[in-house]
């Protein structure tokens, strides 16, 4: 403000003119009058403010002064507190140690205490189990020695009916649960076995077995074995005989069936003969030769019809008919005679019925009961007596229920399952029942299926998996 006021005074005094004209007139002077008073005001304002600002410097001063003496006080204050920090610090170091030692010496007496209380407990402990493991070693061994003569004796009772098969031989040519168990223990034996130190009864045994599990080349080489040490057996024939028949070599198995019949003469041994013929009859239905089939089946028959005059081995004989009778009906029902196959049927049960006892357990003996009634079922189908037909077929099914409630898993119950279960379908298709027929022929052929994947099934089970096929294809096309 004071510079423009300077510059005024200067401007109007550079121009006389002006200020000649200026100085003439009141009114000039007024505005001029009234800025330099502004000006005034302007500076005493400023004195004003300057002694302000002075005094504000002096106060920030004043307290600067005393924030520099509050540090250095705090600093002398956190010196003392770090001093007795450490002061502190030493005296807990002192402490610590001697009362952990304290608590240490008195946690080791204790747990010493408890030591030597735990020791002495477990001491009696051992002492009474080692007296009692005494007396359970004592135990185990005679139990031991127990199962050991158990084993020996199963052994030998399962050597023994092997024996007895190879010797004997199988009047109705199937193999009961009983000598199937004994044919598995004494092949299981043998596997353990050296080759050089095999029994002609194991190598029998296994050979019957790898047959029964499907596997014909083990089968047959098992067998030359066997053959080896049993050529005059009349049973080791008649298993390479069945071996053949599995292979599709029919003419090979006829040779094997005879050679069984010649050695069965010669030892004159009568159910030998019976079980060798029904090879050969077997063996004549596998080649589609069925007169020549029902011509031996029916020799057979009187053969056996003859023994039981002569009396003896009754139970044999009586199995052996209920065998020869089976492939009678069999032959009457292909050659679409079921009138024929109703006498034998109907004698065919009542032999069944004296051999089986209903709380025996013995599945063999159920099986003959399961097969005269499918037999009855299939002829009164033949004959148009449907619901006679379904209530054998039933009957059949609940045998066969009973015998698997006894722990027979013999696969020909399995296949006699898929017989039943194809008779009670055609049943259901005679009765215009088609889509219920179509489940039971589709359960049948899934049963046979399984048994032809496992090479269980035989060649009257792969005819019978191919009539269900060619059947439940018809109705499928109906």
């Amino acid at each position: 403000m004071f510079v423009r006021l300077c510059l005024a005074a200067a401007f109007f005094l550079s121009n006389p003119a002006l200020a000649q004209s200026g100085m003439g007139k009141q009114t000039a002077a007024e505005p001029i009058q009234s800025q330099v008073r502004e000006l005034k005001a302007e500076v005493l304002e400023l004195k004003q403010l300057k002694t302000t600002i002075e005094h504000q410097a002096e106060r920030l001063t004043d307290q600067n002064t005393r924030v520099d003496n509050l540090l250095t006080y705090i600093s002398w204050v956190g010196g003392i507190v770090v001093g007795l920090l450490g002061v502190v610090t030493a005296l807990v170091g002192i402490a610590v140690p001697f009362w952990v030692n304290r608590s240490n010496a008195l946690a080791v007496n204790e747990a010493k205490s408890q030591a030597k209380s735990q020791v002495t407990e477990q001491l009696k402990e051992a002492k009474d189990n080692i007296e009692q493991t005494k007396a359970d070693v004592e135990q185990a061994k005679g139990e031991a020695m127990r199962l050991l003569d158990q084993v020996r004796g199963l052994h030998r009772d399962a050597t023994g009916i092997v024996d007895e098969m190879r010797r004997k031989g199988r009047e109705s040519g199937e193999i009961t649960p009983e000598q199937q168990q004994a044919v598995q223990t004494v092949a299981h034996q043998a596997s353990q076995k050296p080759p050089e130190q095999r029994s002609k009864d194991e190598w029998w045994a296994l050979a019957q077995q790898a047959l029964n599990d499907g596997d014909i080349t083990t089968a047959e080489d098992f067998l030359d074995k066997a053959q080896d040490d049993d050529q005059d057996n009349p049973w080791t024939w008649v298993l390479l005989a069945r071996l053949h028949v599995r292979q599709g070599n029919l003419t090979s198995a006829r040779h094997a069936a005879e050679k069984a019949l010649s050695m069965a003469r010669q030892r004159n041994q009568w159910i030998d003969e019976i079980g060798a013929r029904i090879e050969l009859g077997d063996i004549a239905r596998s080649d589609k030769q069925p007169d020549e089939a029902m011509r031996i089946y029916t020799s057979v028959e009187a053969m056996i019809r003859e023994r039981l005059k002569m009396g003896g081995d009754i139970e044999d004989a009586k199995r052996a008919l209920l065998a020869a009778l089976d492939r009678v009906i069999m032959m009457h029902l292909a050659a679409n005679s079921p009138e024929k196959a109703k006498p034998a049927a109907a004698e065919q049960l009542s032999l069944a019925r004296q051999l089986f006892q209903a709380d025996s357990g013995e599945s063999d003996r159920l099986r003959y009961v399961i097969i005269c009634h499918n037999n009855i079922g299939k002829i009164e189908l033949s004959l148009g007596h449907l619901d006679e037909a379904e209530q054998a077929f039933q009957t059949a099914f609940d045998f066969i229920s009973l015998s698997q409630s006894h722990g027979n898993d013999n696969p020909r119950i399995n296949a006699d399952t898929a017989e039943i279960i194809a008779g009670l379908a055609a049943v259901l298709s005679r009765r215009k029942q088609y889509e219920a027929a179509k489940r039971e022929f589709s359960r049948a052929i899934s049963i046979l299926e399984d048994l032809a994947k496992a090479q269980l099934l035989d060649s009257d089970g792969i005819e019978s998996l191919e009539e269900y096929r060619r059947l439940l294809a018809e109705l499928n096309n109906a």
